[in-house]
Parts: structure tokens; sequence; C-alpha cells
């Protein structure tokens, strides 16, 4: 079975929902791997959250989302 999984950002970053969370990465590394022993596991990874995290002054809440969309759209090419 082929299996493609969508992580956002926020999920990425654990509890606080911000930035990447060690722990909450080594439960998805460890979890994908499990799958991949049985299945082919392909990730798509969002953005939008480490962008929002990281706005520039002067840069719009709408500008940095439509950012952080095609971060994601990038990141499954």
């Amino acid at each position: 079975m082929r299996l493609l999984l969508k992580l956002s950002g926020e999920v990425l970053g654990g509890r606080a929902g911000l930035g990447l969370d060690p722990e909450a990465l080594s439960h998805f590394a460890d979890t994908i791997a499990a799958l991949a022993q049985k299945h082919e596991v392909a990730i798509v990874t969002g953005g939008g959250n480490i962008m929002r995290g990281k706005t520039a002054p002067g840069l719009d809440r709408a500008k940095a989302d439509q950012i952080g969309m095609m971060a994601t759209v990038v990141n499954c090419m």
C-alpha cells in the first residue's frame, strides 16, 4: 500500500505548536519507520507556521499565510 502523510508545521511543533519539537519529531520518525516496514510512505510537510514565526516587518498576515501555503506546495514536489 502507498501512503501519503501531510504533516503540518503546527503538528511538528509539538505541544507548543511552533517551531520544531524534538520529541514530536522523534515520535513521528518512529511511527513512519514502522509504517515504512510494510508500506511505501511519502511525506509532505507544511511551512506556514514556521513562516509566520519569522514574519518580516511590513509583511502582513495574508502574505505570510500565502508564503506558508506555497512552502507546502514546494515541499510536495
